[in-house]
């Protein structure tokens, strides 16, 4: 007889419950995946359409500064038709909207039209805001400044006593904001124009009651200082107190003391110390700040601007010219001095060479523009234009200077006014938002 076991109910029923238990698990688990999963596509999507929207938002910022510097350029007195450092009513433009706003340091758009502008162009997308920034200088008529020979700001004045005459010699107007006058052995052998009296040995023309020249604001370094490679005061050779440039060649492709600038404008502070200038060779723009009192050129040097149009020298404070040498020769020589100062690189009137025999004319060949005054201690030759707060020659010395337009034709940064508005190179930048 054949038994037959059966297995208990219970457990049975206990396999079917731990079956459903896990079945029920899994569907959990893949649920909850599949949340997840759901959950990380809509924050990825999410983030690729606040990346799309932030890159839109970029685009737009930047048409927006664009399309603010055609206004500007397209639109009479747009200075004061503007609140200064106040956004513009945003605008719809493409997938979202432009705004943009100019901002005057000093609180006035339309106070000086030689201030210089900086642009906030705005691009919206989104929850995306994008703040892109530029400089703006003003690129439009030229500073009357740069339509005489020399301009003083204040009183012009020669004197001089026996033998030697003191003297300014011309092919273009010598102007002054105030008077000019001569007195004892002294003359201006030249046209020149005042704004009050003119009076003595003039061989040209007086023109009196003139309106007064504009000279540049106070941002007129500011170009030449966000583009030039700065020179080390400390880096240069001592003189007694002071720190001198003594034999040197300074030009696009030569800077001993450093890197070289393509446009050859170098920037030196002088940390109101005395700078000075010997029997050297400059192509380029040198700009001097805090220069102390007794700065000065002298004994033989040729200069001359490397950017045709660029000025050959800025100085913040005082300059004295000596340009005769201390053999009062007028000439640079590369034999005396063991340099060659047209090497490969740089050349002159077309020439360049190896060796140390060319010769050069002790000149300054450009514009020359300083905020403090400007004196000549000996007989100088200089062509361009000199543009100063005050000016002199001492009794007894001469300066030559001979006129360029090229500066009025063709003004440099911070030398013009208006509304024409120029974008300033390298100043393209990324600006935080504020809410």
């Amino acid at each position: 007889m054949i038994s037959l076991r059966t297995r208990p109910t219970r457990h049975i029923a206990a396999r079917r419950g731990t079956i459903y238990v896990a079945v029920m698990g899994v569907t959990l688990i893949v649920a909850v995946m599949a949340a997840v999963g759901m959950s990380i596509a809509r924050l990825e999507m999410r983030i690729h359409q606040g990346q799309r929207d932030q890159e839109e938002a970029r685009l737009l910022a930047q048409s927006a500064v664009e399309f603010a510097v055609n206004w500007a350029d397209q639109t009479n007195n747009w200075r004061s038709r503007v609140t200064n450092n106040v956004e513009s009513t945003p605008e719809n433009f493409g997938g979202g909207t432009i705004g943009w706003k100019f901002v005057d340091v000093d609180g006035d758009l339309a106070d000086d039209l030689t201030d210089v502008i900086t642009l906030y162009g705005y691009g919206r997308v989104g929850g995306s805001v994008v703040v892109e920034s530029v400089v703006l200088r003003p690129s439009g008529a030229p500073l009357s400044c740069l339509e005489v020979a020399l301009l003083s700001d204040s009183e012009l004045e020669l004197s001089g006593g026996a033998p030697a005459t003191t003297k300014i010699t011309s092919d273009q107007i010598l102007g002054t904001n105030e008077s000019c006058e001569t007195s004892g052995n002294a003359q201006f052998d030249a046209n020149v124009e005042a704004v009050d009296d003119a009076s003595g040995d003039i061989t040209g023309t007086a023109t009196t009651g003139v309106a007064v020249r504009v000279l540049p604001g106070e941002n007129v370094f500011d170009y030449y200082v966000a583009n030039g490679t700065v020179i080390d005061y400390t880096s240069l050779e001592v003189e007694g107190s002071a720190r001198r440039i003594r034999s040197t060649l300074l030009s696009p492709q030569s800077n001993p003391f450093g890197a070289t600038n393509p446009e050859g404008i170098y920037v030196i502070d002088c940390q109101g110390g005395d700078l000075r200038i010997y029997w050297s060779r400059i192509v380029g723009t040198l700009v001097l700040l805090n220069a102390g009192s007794e700065s000065k050129v002298a004994a033989e040097v040729h200069w001359e601007a490397a950017v045709a149009n660029y000025p050959a020298l800025l100085v913040q404070g005082n300059m004295s010219f000596d340009l005769s040498g201390f053999f009062g020769n007028q000439t640079l020589y590369e034999m005396t001095l063991s340099t060659n100062f047209n090497p490969p690189g740089t050349p002159y009137q077309g020439v360049e060479d190896t060796n140390q025999s060319t010769i050069y004319p002790s000149t300054i060949h450009g514009l020359v523009y300083l905020t403090g005054e400007g004196k000549v201690t000996d007989d100088s030759n200089m062509t361009g234009c000199i543009v100063a707060k005050e000016f002199e020659v001492e009794e007894g010395q001469a300066l030559i200077i001979n006129y360029s337009d090229i500066y009025w034709n063709h003004p440099p940064p911070g030398f013009a006014n208006g509304d024409q508005m120029q974008v300033q190179r390298g100043s393209w930048k990324r600006a935080a938002y504020s809410y």
